[in-house]
């Protein structure tokens, strides 16, 4: 009896071993789930409509990207232009919180931008594009079973600065493979050292691909930011000029 409970024992690791998930096989899921790889490296620009919802407050928004990384973020508040995350190809700008005027990035800070904002889905060729992924297990994110995936991005390169690599954790439902979170750290400003934890549901189908269209930001465990989006475009005639820096940045 004991010789054929130790057989049984090792027939079903051996059987569970041989269903069990790779990094790999995750992330071929979630492409596929969004619409394919195929589809993801055809689009080229993509036009999001929303509103932004902060402090009891509702703040209609548009964002435009183009590729490889260039974006332009603008929200309308109290009938003035407030642009963030907005970047050429080389510099990034915005409006300055203080006074509402705008302002160029250092170089630095215009560097990670260009790391960070790649229109591309991120798992999309990754080995190529330098980027390695460990798969963490799973755990329960918003009452969902989920892969916790690591993904690890070479810090862009630096002229004062020394950066470690950094790491994005993607928390797919193991049932249909679309992301419940993605949790980064905050790699600069005052909030440098904590989390920004964001929460992708209501995912709809555009042209054939997946996007989130509720987007809902935590830092630091409390609630920041509420995105409702209202329309995307996809590929979309954007030309470069868009995404400049204006000239007159008296007025946005």
């Amino acid at each position: 009896m004991k010789l054929n409970s130790f057989f049984l024992l090792l027939l079903i690791n051996i059987s569970t071993s041989s269903y069990s998930q790779t990094a790999d096989e995750v992330i071929d899921n979630y492409l596929k789930a969004i619409g394919g790889k195929e589809k993801l490296l055809a689009l080229k620009t993509l036009r999001t409509t929303g509103f932004l919802k902060t402090q009891g407050m509702e703040i209609p928004y548009i964002q435009q990207q183009k590729s490889p990384n260039l974006q332009r973020s603008v929200a309308l508040f109290e009938e003035k232009s407030i642009y963030q995350n907005c970047f050429d190809g080389t510099t990034g700008w915005q409006t300055n919180p203080t006074t509402l005027q705008l302002e160029k990035l250092s170089f630095e800070d215009s560097e990670t931008m260009k790391a960070d904002i790649q229109m591309l889905d991120p798992f999309v060729n990754y080995t190529e594009r330098g980027y390695s992924v460990v798969l963490e297990g799973k755990m329960i994110v918003e009452g969902k079973e989920c892969f916790r995936v690591r993904l690890i991005r070479k810090p862009p390169p630096m002229s004062t600065r020394t950066v470690a690599q950094q790491s994005s954790f993607y928390f797919f439902d193991t049932k249909s493979y679309l992301p419940v979170l993605v949790r980064n750290s905050i790699r600069r400003g005052p909030g440098k050292g904590g989390y920004v934890d964001t929460y992708l549901s209501n995912f709809q189908t555009v042209n054939e691909l997946i996007f989130p269209f509720s987007i809902n930001q935590k830092i630091n465990g409390k609630n920041s930011l509420a995105i409702t989006v209202t329309k995307i475009e996809v590929n979309v005639d954007l030309s470069d000029k868009e995404f400049e820096f204006p000239e007159i940045s008296s007025k946005p």
